[in-house]
């Protein structure tokens, strides 16, 4: 049995329920991983319109995962002392936000940009879902040490 201090009601729908910060935690990551996804099959497209070569598609696709790579453990951390919550949210608006003016990009360099800045707010999200929803499941055992 799960203990919270409060019961939050949001139309009728209990927001502490660990089943709804589960189904919540994978539609932002679901939705995180389709936008990240969505560059490799473009890439016929972006090659002609763009003119870029082969190779600078695979760095347009493999920038966010670098970030990724790089910013996950750090933004981790940096959220423990910030607040797992408002990293998340942080981590989504920036993310939301970069991924879709990667349609308005004219540029090879523009689109490379808002592929990196995605993959920074991706980065935010990724180490800090799973928190999420360990602390909305997890009961402390007792403890039988004196």
């Amino acid at each position: 049995m799960l203990f919270f201090k409060s019961k939050r009601i949001c139309n009728g729908i209990n927001v502490e329920s660990p089943w709804v910060i589960l189904g919540i935690a994978w539609v932002i990551i679901f939705s995180l991983y389709t936008l990240l996804q969505t560059i490799p099959p473009l890439l016929p497209i972006l090659n002609k319109n763009l003119d870029i070569s082969h190779f600078q598609g695979g760095i347009l696709y493999a920038a966010p995962l670098l970030m990724i790579v790089l910013f996950s453990y750090l933004l981790g951390h940096w959220s423990d002392r910030l607040g797992v919550f408002r990293s998340v949210k942080f981590g989504v608006t920036l993310a939301v936000i970069f991924a879709i003016l990667r349609t308005i990009s004219r540029a090879y360099y523009q689109l490379l940009f808002f592929n990196l800045i995605f993959g920074f707010g991706f980065a935010w999200c990724y180490p800090n879902l799973p928190k999420i929803v360990k602390n909305s499941t997890f009961t402390p055992l007792p403890s039988f040490a004196e």
